[in-house]
């Protein structure tokens, strides 16, 4: 564990020091013993994040006001196969897309000594590092496929714990995880054509904020966070001047408002604001073109686009 007492005290030194502790790790695998690390340390602990390649307060990388925490958005891989990362007291919790086995176990040789990697669970000889879990509820289709690996990280040893990351880190390396990337075919959005390039980044952006929020790990006790996060609500005069603030500058403004909601529940609704805006955008261009649509048909349509581009 890499800890640092100063906040302001972040250094080459101290960067190359925590670079060389998960030097051997893929990105995945970083931020997840980014999260592990995190959590045990105090709060105004210095932490070097590989995805933002600088220091944050250990308060920073991790939100939720439960038991519960998630690693910042800002701090997932862009990856939509990498949902969530989460971690309480006893459990951590890898909302990934599903892995294909048989592309994994083409690279069995770069697997740890000893560990097997089966649907139901990642084993060391007999023993089981992590298992798959089974909430009540399935998430619908607008946030993907997902599964959730639950992983009791007390109970495992500095090296069995390090050994199970590496598996799910690998799994990522050698692209083994299956995005829900499908596209009806035969499906054209209406009259988009040639889509301005803030439209493109809104869409990609929209879709990966969308897919990397806890919906399974949400669904497993405890439930402090259900509980305790308060609901958000814009009026619509707000809800316009974000979609003026969306067309002035876009990462100007989903920066600022994942800054200002800095929770699980934050992203999802960013997600919905991006949506409603690209939405807006869909049936105007469809009234424009005589082929008037319904709300609903541009949410959906919005939603095809966002997963067409993201699988070119």
């Amino acid at each position: 564990m890499l800890v640092c007492f100063g906040w302001r005290s972040t250094t080459a030194n101290l960067t190359e020091r925590a670079m060389e502790e998960t030097s051997d790790l893929g990105l995945l695998g970083k931020q997840i013993m980014l999260a592990i690390t995190a959590f045990g340390a105090a709060p105004d602990t210095a932490l070097y994040c590989a995805v933002r390649d600088d220091y944050f307060r250990a308060d920073e990388l991790l939100t939720g006001d439960g038991r519960r925490k998630f690693l910042a958005y800002d701090s997932l891989p862009g990856s939509e196969d990498i949902k969530s990362i989460g971690i309480d007291e006893n459990t951590l919790l890898l909302e990934l897309s599903p892995c294909d086995v048989e592309t994994l176990l083409t690279y069995a040789d770069e697997l740890p000594n000893g560990v097997s990697f089966r649907n139901d669970g990642v084993y060391l000889g007999r023993r089981k590092l992590a298992h798959l879990a089974k909430p009540k509820t399935k998430p619908d289709e607008i946030h993907g496929t997902r599964v959730l690996w639950m992983i009791d990280w007390p109970k495992l040893g500095p090296q069995e714990l390090r050994t199970v990351v590496e598996v799910f880190d690998l799994a990522d390396t050698v692209g083994a995880y299956e995005s829900d990337l499908g596209v009806d075919e035969g499906v054209t959005p209406v009259a988009y054509g040639k889509k301005p390039s803030l439209e493109m980044r809104l869409g990609l952006q929209f879709q990966l904020i969308q897919e990397q929020v806890p919906i399974l790990a949400l669904r497993i006790e405890p439930r402090d966070e259900q509980r305790t996060e308060q609901r958000l609500e814009l009026t619509l005069e707000q809800t316009l001047r974000f979609e003026r603030w969306l067309e002035r500058n876009p990462e100007e403004a989903i920066e600022e408002y994942l800054a200002n909601h800095p929770t699980p529940q934050g992203a999802r609704h960013l997600a919905s604001l991006i949506q409603f805006k690209l939405a807006r955008d869909v049936k105007k261009i469809a009234e424009r073109e005589g082929r008037p649509i319904d709300w609903p048909e541009a949410r959906r349509i919005v939603r095809k686009i966002a997963r067409r581009q993201s699988a070119a």
